[in-house]
């Protein structure tokens, strides 16, 4: 009885794990200032030891119902990332959002998304806009 509980508990993480995230249902956005690749070490949890602002949650939902979902099979290149977090039915989840790439990283599903290329420059111009705030803190 044991071991069938054990095995249904693994499928049923496994299958959360892989399932794709309905952005729409997500807010308490937060930015915290972590520069480079160090916020890449810290868990969702650690991060609120860090200084942090709240991201507007239309602005975030505007651009993230529009981000499609990644193929699990590639590799997405990384030259920086701007660290934060949000809740998804009361899970909270660490995001690691390209700097160059326009595209982000949800660390709990382990998943990509993208989003489309005619919103990536207002989207670059709106996280930079957030990390010189957060930087100000």
């Amino acid at each position: 009885m044991r071991n069938i509980l054990s095995v249904y508990l693994s499928l049923l993480f496994i299958s959360a794990a892989g399932q794709d995230i309905n952005w729409q249902k997500s807010s308490n956005w937060k930015m915290y200032k972590i520069s480079g690749d160090k916020g890449l070490g810290y868990s969702a949890d650690a991060l609120s030891e860090f200084p942090f602002i709240e991201m507007n949650a239309d602005t975030i939902l505007h651009f993230a119902r529009q981000a499609s979902i990644l193929p699990k099979d590639k590799y997405y290149v990384w030259m920086g990332a701007y660290y934060v977090t949000c809740l998804v039915n009361d899970t909270i989840h660490k995001v690691d959002i390209s700097v160059h790439g326009g595209f982000f990283y949800d660390e709990r599903t382990k998943r990509y998304y993208q989003l489309p290329m005619n919103m990536r420059t207002d989207w670059m111009d709106w996280l930079i806009t957030l990390k010189k705030r957060v930087n100000e803190k």
